[in-house]
């Protein structure tokens, strides 16, 4: 093994350390930008070449990410996740009913939409409902993040992960939901269970709220809101998530029909397209783009020099591992 494939090895190390802290330390770099600098300090290396480099990424998936995007923008700019939001949850009356109907709400929704936007529309109106109810909002909180991540697990559009796995496995929607969908279920019953045993204090006694700190007076006045509710286009943007959830039942490529849904929302007469490219996350899409050849990178590497990769290739990457650790900690003093 010579010195340049120990470099090649030593990038993919600390590219894989800093993707999994978020940033390194002293530098205004985040895991996007981390993901493509490695993506090309490998390609400059000669760990995976220029043709192998663009054939690694995955542009179905992120053709499904994007097109999920698009749709929950519009769902976002309407103001669905907020009305929606806030009729799910005014119907708690108690601490314990409030609790499931986080996990419940917060796992369906993220199960059909990114859960990072659930977690982002949800997040807002629970902490209001909790400061006027005065509970302790940190169960809630938890509950809300901890649902959001294993609802989403149940769909191939749930998440970027899913996509990934989706796009890859080539297993059809519903195919997905029946293996994951149980799980899924079984996730946010542990969810609602550790939640009343890690905090059993502020669910031993039934609280009564006061009228003015009711729930429904919460939902009615949840504080201000990025969006103001626009029904036309939220029917129009339910209409287009239904004809996603039927394309998927034909059998269509999910990526496909992903893209097909969003793209009527994308002919609009009143909705300008820079309001919708507002909400994309261009970052998350560059971060793939940089992992997928990272990736790709490394498994070229294993497949190729797997001997030596044992024999020096080992003690070099546990090596770089100390040392860079030791670096970033370093840096972060």
């Amino acid at each position: 093994m010579n010195l340049l494939t120990i470099s090649v090895y030593v990038v993919i190390v600390l590219a894989f350390i800093g993707i999994a802290i978020g940033r390194l330390p002293r530098l205004a770099m985040n895991r996007a930008s981390i993901a493509l600098a490695a993506a090309l300090i490998l390609v400059l290396l000669g760990g995976i070449s220029h043709d192998e480099a663009f054939a690694a990424i995955d542009v179905e998936t992120l053709a499904l990410l994007l097109a999920m995007m698009f749709i929950v923008a519009n769902l976002r700019i309407s103001g669905f996740f907020g009305l929606a939001g806030s009729r799910l949850l005014s119907m708690a009356g108690n601490p314990r009913s409030f609790l499931a109907l986080v996990i419940v709400s917060s796992g369906f929704l993220s199960a059909l939409f990114l859960n990072d936007t659930i977690c982002l529309m949800l997040t807002p109106l629970v902490i209001e409902i909790v400061r006027r109810k005065k509970f302790d909002g940190r169960p809630y909180l938890i509950a809300l993040a901890v649902s959001a991540n294993a609802g989403s697990c149940a769909t191939p559009i749930g998440n970027p992960q899913n996509m990934l796995i989706a796009s890859q496995s080539g297993l059809r929607f519903f195919d997905f939901v029946l293996l994951l969908g149980p799980p899924s279920l079984f996730a946010l019953g542990l969810c609602y269970a550790a939640c009343l045993i890690t905090f059993h204090q502020d669910f031993s006694t039934h609280r009564i709220a006061r009228p003015e700190l009711d729930s429904r007076s919460a939902i009615n006045n949840p504080g201000p809101t990025p969006e103001a509710q626009d029904r036309k286009l939220m029917i129009k943007s339910l209409v287009a998530a239904t004809v996603l959830l039927v394309l998927l039942a034909t059998g269509l490529r999910t990526s496909v029909a992903a893209l097909s849904a969003s793209t009527v929302l994308l002919v609009s007469r009143r909705i300008k397209p820079e309001r919708v490219f507002a909400h994309v996350d261009f970052e998350l899409l560059v971060f793939f783009s940089g992992l997928f050849v990272a990736g790709q990178a490394e498994r070229e590497g294993m497949r190729i020099g797997f001997m030596d990769y044992l024999k020096l290739g080992l003690p070099v990457t546990l090596a770089s591992v100390a040392a860079g650790s030791l670096w970033l900690q370093a840096l972060g003093n």
